[in-house]
């Protein structure tokens, strides 16, 4: 009898020992969270198990990851923002989806209304009686600017002139292109013999906003801002890894890049590689004696490491290398004009509070 009774012990046990692995089953689901009438991602939506405690939320671009132990398919994952409307999917669809969509969620007010400003406060907006108007990357990144000259033209308080040799300058409210002063990262671009910046060298791709404050502000950054500032902050972090562009325009234009990003913890790090040009011919003349060639070449690195815990949410200490090479070449053949023009920046910054360190 005891010897059955073993026996038959041993059988469960075995059965169990083997039937484990076939009945737990692990579901890993990713993908993007979308504006459904815009689809640009949205960051900070909450992607929960339902009736579980389980879940994980949306990054900066839109990405989610979300491991689920003994997952079964009939299971509900919500998808919870407060500005869109909740939705529930089944696992089982949402396993096979790459994207989904969020609906915006009108919120009524009644007789009140709320302002709140945001989380970031920008460095250039300390101490400033302006108001300074600020253009995020979503905001241009689809619309195939050329550079942020031709990006700054859509504000009608800020003129761009561009001379044939592919220089552009920038004047604010009349004012004259020497009076503004631009930064690249807080980092004063202006030329020390004329006190101009050609803002056709900075290559759009990997720039996260524009600052701009209009009007006088001599006490905070010198005379040369007698008209105004515009700060181009570049972006820290970025949704890929590996990332190659190809864009073709009008008067035989077009330009190719070559984008790279690797972030490891506290050190991110990204090298932008980009070439374009483009041909025009004036009237009346053959290609071979009036044609006008106009080139360039875009070198930009940046190494940011922060010394405070990322976990924190917060870049409050952090060291930033940057380089930037641009050079610009322009060939008039009907004019016998010849010009090149280079623009070189290497710099180390430190963003934070000196007590900490």
């Amino acid at each position: 009898m005891k010897l059955k009774n073993f026996k038959a012990l041993l059988v469960i046990a075995l059965f169990g020992f083997h039937a484990s692995p076939v009945f737990a089953q692990v579901t890993e689901i990713s993908g993007v969270v979308r504006n459904t009438n815009t689809h640009r991602e949205i960051r900070g939506v909450n992607v929960v198990v339902k009736s579980t405690q389980l879940g994980t939320s949306s990054n900066f671009a839109g990405r989610f990851y979300l491991r689920i132990p003994d997952a079964s398919r009939q299971r509900f994952i919500v998808f919870q923002h407060i500005g869109y409307e909740l939705r529930e999917i089944l696992l089982d669809s949402v396993a096979t989806m790459t994207h989904v969509d969020l609906q915006p969620r009108i919120i009524p007010l009644q007789e009140i209304q709320v302002e709140a400003e945001a989380a970031q406060r920008f460095e250039i907006k300390k101490d400033l009686p302006q108001t300074v108007s600020v253009i995020e990357a979503k905001d241009f990144e689809i619309r195939g600017y050329v550079d942020a000259g031709d990006l700054l033209r859509t504000d009608h308080s800020v003129q761009v002139k561009e001379e044939l040799s592919g220089k552009k300058t920038v004047a604010i409210r009349g004012g004259n292109p020497d009076e503004v002063v631009v930064l690249y990262n807080g980092i004063k671009m202006n030329s020390a013999f004329d006190n101009v910046f050609d803002l056709s060298l900075i290559d759009l791709e990997d720039i996260e906003r524009f600052e701009i404050i209009k009007g006088s502000n001599t006490a905070l950054y010198g005379p040369e801002a007698f008209s105004g500032v515009i700060n181009i902050v570049p972006k820290a972090q970025q949704d890929y890894n590996i990332r190659f562009q190809q864009r073709l325009g009008t008067y035989r234009s077009g330009n190719w890049g070559l984008h790279l990003y690797q972030g490891l913890n506290r050190l991110q790090g990204s090298y932008s590689f980009k070439r374009g040009a483009a041909t025009r011919n004036f009237v009346g003349f053959p290609d071979d004696t009036g044609r006008l060639e106009n080139t360039s070449l875009n070198h930009t690195a940046n190494l940011k490491f922060r010394l405070s815990d990322p976990s924190q949410g917060t870049d409050t200490n952090a060291l930033n290398a940057m380089f930037i090479h641009t050079t610009l070449e322009h060939d008039n053949q009907r004019d016998m004009e010849q010009l090149s023009s280079t623009n070189q920046l290497l710099s180390l910054k430190y963003a934070g509070n000196l007590a900490w360190l």
